[in-house]
């Protein structure tokens, strides 16, 4: 069991500081644009529609070829951050949109590695 723990935490551990430098990677090469909140969404994942339990921003932002298009952010912890009319920086790179934020930047890797932490800790619990 103790072997179990140590490789699970390790991967998970990897895998947060693999997740962490690709992010920067691409934000180092992406180009920035202003976008702004439209609307807070409430949506569902099973059904692209408004109602459900969690809620996501709305951004319109302007593209590289001078088109106005819609980004969802698939982080809901960035509603407590932005409101409606709110200017959000983002990070393009062809068909891909990162909201530039330090909190949208670190929250998947950091969810990645907390469990491997707590992996390895109970790991050297383990006989």
């Amino acid at each position: 069991m103790r072997y179990y723990f140590l490789v699970l935490g390790l991967a998970l551990i990897g895998g947060s500081v693999v997740l962490l430098w690709r992010r920067l990677r691409f934000l180092r090469w992406a180009r920035r644009v202003q976008g702004s909140v439209v609307r807070v969404r409430r949506m569902s994942y099973l059904e692209r529609d408004d109602g459900g339990p969690s809620a996501h921003l709305e951004i319109r932002y302007v593209d590289e070829r001078g088109e106005t298009r819609t980004h969802i952010a698939d982080n809901s912890l960035l509603v407590f951050l932005y409101r409606v009319g709110q200017p959000v920086r983002l990070a393009i790179s062809g068909d891909r949109v990162l909201v530039d934020s330090p909190l949208n930047i670190a929250t998947a890797p950091f969810g990645l590695f907390v469990p491997g932490a707590v992996s390895l800790f109970v790991s050297s619990l383990v006989d």
